[in-house]
């Protein structure tokens, strides 16, 4: 299993370019907007410090070759932000009934329509690049399904598609991670 923490892995610059703007830019877009409405200030705070420390511990380490333990494991910590953060953008949408005119508004709208970029983009793919569109448009559109119903199990599939490596990840051998600490 491909595990340690991120500076152990080649190509370096490519992966501090990918941890820069996919963590540290997204961590301060996130905290400038928790300032911007104050929750540093609020009941909260404790708990909205804990999570963004939480984040950036679960970011400094790798898991899987595909980096699953950072997707898996800031899912939910990232999900209670932005609770806490819608939740009080809509108090402070009451709080300030001209809230679209005012100049602090726009950095905040734009800061949540940037979060739909990628949930957007990945949408747009899965309409556009699937069996029926394919079918359609043949020549424009390449799809190509993952032979699920080929393979006995999960670890065959990911064995002839991918590797043994990544293949390995998903079962639970004895001594695993897996087995040790999340099959529990």
């Amino acid at each position: 299993m491909i595990s340690g923490f991120i500076w152990q892995f080649d190509p370096l610059n490519e992966i501090l370019f990918h941890y820069f703007f996919g963590v540290v830019v997204d961590l301060a877009v996130l905290y400038g907007i928790v300032l911007i409405l104050k929750l540093h200030k609020s009941e909260y705070a404790t708990v909205i410090h804990s999570l963004f420390l939480l984040l950036i511990a679960i970011s400094l380490f790798r898991m899987g070759k595909w980096n699953d333990w950072f997707l898996r494991g800031s899912t939910p910590v990232l999900t209670l932000l932005s609770l806490f953060i819608l939740h009080r953008f809509a108090g402070w949408v009451r709080e300030h009934p001209g809230w679209y005119k005012m100049r602090v508004a726009y950095p905040i709208v734009i800061f949540l329509a940037l979060g739909l970029v990628v949930p957007i983009s990945h949408i747009k793919r899965a309409l556009s690049e699937n069996v029926i569109t394919h079918s359609l448009f043949p020549d424009k559109v390449k799809f190509k399904p993952y032979p699920y119903d080929q393979y006995e199990d999960f670890y065959q599939l990911g064995k002839a598609i991918y590797s043994q490596q990544e293949a390995n990840q998903f079962v639970g051998q004895k001594g695993s991670f897996y087995e040790l600490y999340l099959a529990r």
